[in-house]
């Protein structure tokens, strides 16, 4: 993750969930640090007048993406255990995709 400037950040993950496809804003789960004990996760938004919104159809469940936008801190209470977590709130302005090469391959055929 890197911090650009006054609160625009890119932030790199894999997507875990994917709700509201079809409605506004989108709500896009992901990773962000699957290696440690305690995984992280950040909530990102895409509003349909963004660019990121243009990428919603090509974004799967295990999908590596790179988004840039705006953070903010969105604490919650845990539903399993009732104990207070920090969280993350991104609100995309662009989304980029992972082109592998098999995905390349079959966007040719």
């Amino acid at each position: 993750m890197s911090c650009l400037g006054l609160n625009v950040c890119t932030l790199a993950g894999i997507v875990s969930a994917i709700h509201n496809r079809t409605v506004n804003p989108v709500e896009i789960f992901i990773d962000v640090d699957k290696v440690s004990k305690d995984p992280f996760s950040v909530m990102v938004i895409v509003w349909n007048n963004s660019l990121a919104s243009d990428k919603i159809p090509y974004i799967k469940n295990g999908s590596l993406i790179i988004i840039t936008g705006s953070i903010e801190p969105s604490p919650y209470i845990s539903e399993y255990d009732d104990q207070p977590y920090a969280g993350l709130r991104l609100t995309a302005s662009d989304i980029f995709l992972d082109a592998s090469p098999q995905d390349q391959y079959e966007t040719l055929v």
